[in-house]
């Protein structure tokens, strides 16, 4: 008997990505009479000609759970999968060269506003629900961009199903 998923771990984890560039791309427009507001939203960390300051969003991880079938379940069953996607979110606030100064407050400010928009917003769409906020990090340096800044950690739930074939 074999497992059909009807969302393979690579189809959730681009989806959480979409989902949270959304959500940021929102949390964008609704910042833009602020200051500081990001002034562009990526969907990867590796970005060498970014506007700053900005936001990247990257998955980490994804991953899926799932009972294992009872025997007596038929071709044509469905099971419900867990899944469980790590997303990280950055703050790209100054390049990154010797004696590169952060600006601290503006890099708090930033991550606060993400994380309370993220509070708000707890199912930010596509049937993902935000189990999970990290703690805010920042002074970090970010090899794939050559920028400095802050980033926090999301932990994304989603429920589907598999049917056996």
């Amino acid at each position: 008997m074999g497992i059909i998923y009807n969302l393979s771990e690579d189809q959730v984890f681009e989806e959480a990505r979409t989902t949270i560039k959304a959500q940021m791309d929102l949390l964008e427009a609704a910042m833009s009479a602020d200051n500081p507001k990001p002034e562009e939203v990526y969907n990867t960390h590796a970005v060498l000609k970014a506007d700053l300051p900005c936001i990247s969003v990257g998955v980490e991880s994804a991953y899926q759970e799932n009972e294992p079938a009872p025997q007596n379940y038929g071709a044509g069953a469905t099971i419900p999968v867990d899944n469980r996607v790590t997303v990280s979110i950055r703050v790209h606030t100054n390049w990154n060269y010797e004696g590169a100064w952060l600006d601290e407050v503006k890099c708090w400010r930033l991550l606060n506003s993400i994380k309370n928009w993220l509070y708000v917003h707890r199912q930010p769409g596509n049937d993902f629900y935000v189990m999970a906020i990290g703690e805010s990090k920042i002074r970090e340096s970010f090899a794939e961009s050559l920028t400095i800044g802050g980033s926090i950690m999301l932990e994304l739930y989603k429920s589907t199903e598999i049917t056996l074939a």
